[in-house]
C-alpha cells in the first residue's frame, strides 16, 4: 500500500495551483480581448451601412461656439461597430471642400459603439462661429463630408452654415464617437 509522501502532496498542490492560475489567466485574457475591441462576429461599419446627420435640435450655444450632435445610424440589416474620431470636412453645393478639415475635440477614451440595425451613435460637433471673421473669407456650406475611421468611404450630412474658406482656419471640431443617439 502506497502512502502519499509530503513531496507528492506538494507536487500535486503545485500542479493544481498552476492549473487554476492558467484558467484564471485564460478567463482574464478572454475578458481583456473583448474590452480590447475584438468583435469577430461584428464587422466595422462601412459607409454604405451608415446614415449620417447633424441633429439641429441638439444645438447648444457656448461662448463663440455652437455644439451639435453628429449622428450615425446603422441603416443596414446587420450589426456593425464604429470607433474613434470621424474625419469631417465642410463642402459647398458642388461637393468642393471649404476650409480646413475639422480639428479634434479632446475626449475621454471610448469604447466602440456596436450598432444593431436602426441603432445610432454620435459625436459632438463644435461649430466655432467665433472664427467667422471677414479675414477667414466665410462661404456658405451645404454639407459635411463624414468618414468614420473604419468605414473607408464618405457620407454627406446636410449643414447649411457659413464656413471659413481659408485652409489655415479651423472652423469645426469633432469628438470621438460615443454610444447612443443624441
Amino acid at each position: 500500500m502506497n502512502k502519499p509522501s509530503r513531496r507528492g502532496i506538494a507536487t500535486a498542490a503545485a500542479v493544481l495551483a498552476t492549473a487554476a492560475g492558467s484558467l484564471a489567466w485564460a478567463a482574464t485574457s478572454a475578458s481583456a480581448a473583448t474590452t480590447a475591441h475584438h468583435y469577430p462576429e461584428v464587422s466595422p461599419c462601412s459607409a454604405q451601412q451608415l446614415a449620417v446627420w447633424v441633429n439641429a435640435d441638439s444645438a447648444s450655444p457656448g461662448a463663440g461656439n455652437v455644439f451639435y450632435n453628429l449622428n450615425y445610424t446603422n441603416i443596414s440589416e446587420r450589426a456593425c461597430w464604429i470607433d474613434g474620431y470621424p474625419h469631417v470636412i465642410a463642402t459647398d453645393l458642388h461637393g468642393d471642400p471649404l476650409g480646413a478639415p475639422a480639428g479634434l475635440l479632446e475626449s475621454r477614451p471610448g469604447i466602440p459603439a456596436i450598432l444593431e440595425p436602426g441603432q445610432s451613435a454620435h459625436s459632438v460637433l463644435d461649430y466655432l462661429q467665433g472664427a467667422l471673421t471677414p479675414e477667414c473669407m466665410p462661404e456658405p456650406a451645404a454639407y459635411l463630408d463624414v468618414s468614420t475611421p473604419q468605414s473607408g468611404g464618405w457620407r454627406k450630412a446636410f449643414f447649411a452654415l457659413p464656413i471659413c474658406a481659408r485652409h489655415d482656419v479651423v472652423n469645426l471640431k469633432v469628438g470621438r464617437v460615443e454610444r447612443g443617439a443624441a
